[in-house]
């Protein structure tokens, strides 16, 4: 892995806030969580891992500028992505599968991502051009199990019936299906070619960026609107890895939201 020095500086970050997020998780007071909306809860770590993330960004680059899930923030010609905590709920219940994700985008791409799963012990970071790594090793998009798995990501940004006809379609072409409740932890899947695709109808981009990185680098193909709207209105998000089954799959069908079953 060739040495960067932004990748190695998001790396190092990624992991410190991750540790800090386990630290505040531990010693929680009786308002640590409060709702923003259904089935969407933000905790008092949310809001301090961004603090110090944001912080270290300053020090270390300043004048660059930050979008974030709690702070805000806007998309300029060079701007980080944070997600201090991606997959809340699981966080609160003791559940691993949440991470801290940063990325970095300049001139409308995306040039380095990573994803930190403490709970998990798992790094993984990208540059772009240079591959992408799981805890030092490249990972690869590839997937030759006769079984294909699909994450299929939910919010209640999206409608419930229209989830649940993917989900039947999934099934009826022969795939298995998970949830795991975290876009981090579903990108990071297809890119580490542990699931053959992720698809969430709507996402922000600090939900994603990291890991849409992840995917390309290992070879995989991500399907969502240019960076700059998806950074303003979010946006549909396709993952998908490099597999028989997905080849098959009519994904123009399935996003336009034919009748599949």
């Amino acid at each position: 892995m060739t040495p960067d020095r932004i990748l190695d500086f998001a790396a190092e970050l990624a992991e410190e806030a991750g540790r800090l997020a386990q630290a505040l998780r531990k010693d929680a007071p009786a308002d640590f969580v409060s709702a923003k909306g259904e089935m969407d809860f933000v905790t008092a770590a949310d809001r301090t891992v961004e603090s110090l993330i944001r912080q270290r960004i300053a020090a270390a680059f300043p004048g660059e500028t930050v979008l974030g899930e709690e702070e805000g923030g806007a998309a300029s010609e060079l701007f980080w992505v944070v997600d201090p905590i991606d997959g809340t709920t699981n966080y609160l219940k003791g559940l691993p599968d949440w991470g801290v994700s940063i990325a970095r985008v300049e001139g409308g791409k995306i040039t380095h991502g990573v994803t930190a799963c403490p709970d998990l012990a798992l790094l993984a970071q990208a540059v772009r051009g240079g591959g992408a790594f799981l805890g030092g090793v490249p990972m690869a998009a590839v997937l030759d199990h006769p079984v294909a798995i699909v994450q299929l990501g939910y919010s209640t940004r999206t409608d419930l019936a229209r989830h649940l006809d993917q989900l039947k379609w999934i099934m009826s072409q022969g795939a298995d299906y998970r949830r795991s409740g975290a876009a981090c932890i579903g990108l990071l899947n297809v890119a580490a070619g542990r699931s053959d695709a992720y698809y969430e109808r709507h996402l922000n981009l600090w939900d994603a960026a990291a890991g849409l990185l992840l995917v390309s680098e290992a070879g995989g193909t991500c399907m969502h609107d240019d960076l700059l709207r998806f950074a303003r209105e979010g946006s549909e998000v396709l993952a998908l890895g490099a597999s028989a089954w997905v080849d098959r799959v009519d994904w123009t069908a399935f996003r336009a939201g034919d009748d599949r079953t």
